[in-house]
């Protein structure tokens, strides 16, 4: 339930990161009356978050915040796992190129390997043993995103009944 309840929210640094801004100035923007009734808050394990939905209409119902531009490419401002999407925004800022990420429908090695919290060897291993599909384009190699996670779903469900 709280899993379900956390990809529903997000933080208060999450918050910082899609406008490009600091901790200190969300709390700010939180405690201002032209902008605190904008928003909604769950309390999930003690911690304070803050509901994507009311998170949407403060950006719509105001014009001083808007997200920021590294989060302008789609693949990024669709992405509804924050951490996927902060791994990813790392490494475009790292390498400047788009291409090195993985998309809404498929993964790269390394994103694989961050979600299944396993090291891109063991990724490799599970491809070549054919847990899921793995499809090249051009030079790159990507996961079938949907089938990945079906797959982890399906590994976790299995190691809870154990």
């Amino acid at each position: 339930k709280d899993a379900l309840l956390e990809d529903a929210t997000i933080t208060m640094p999450e918050m910082a990161q899609l406008l490009g801004t600091t901790r200190s100035a969300v709390y700010t923007i939180l405690d201002n009356p032209k902008y605190s009734h904008f928003f909604e808050f769950i309390v999930i394990a003690e911690k304070k978050r803050i509901t994507k939905e009311s998170f949407q209409k403060f950006l719509e119902g105001q014009d001083r915040y808007k997200l920021d531009p590294s989060n302008d490419y789609e693949e990024l401002a669709q992405e509804q796992n924050i951490a996927l999407a902060n791994f990813r925004r790392k490494k475009l800022s790292q390498t400047g190129i788009r291409g090195s990420n993985g998309n809404i429908k498929y993964l790269t090695f390394d994103e694989a390997s961050y979600l299944a919290k396993v090291s891109r060897s063991m990724i490799n291993k599970w491809a070549d043993t054919g847990k899921f599909t793995v499809i090249k384009v051009g030079s790159r190699v990507r996961i079938r995103r949907d089938e990945f996670e079906d797959w982890m779903e399906q590994r976790d469900l299995e190691r809870s009944m154990q």
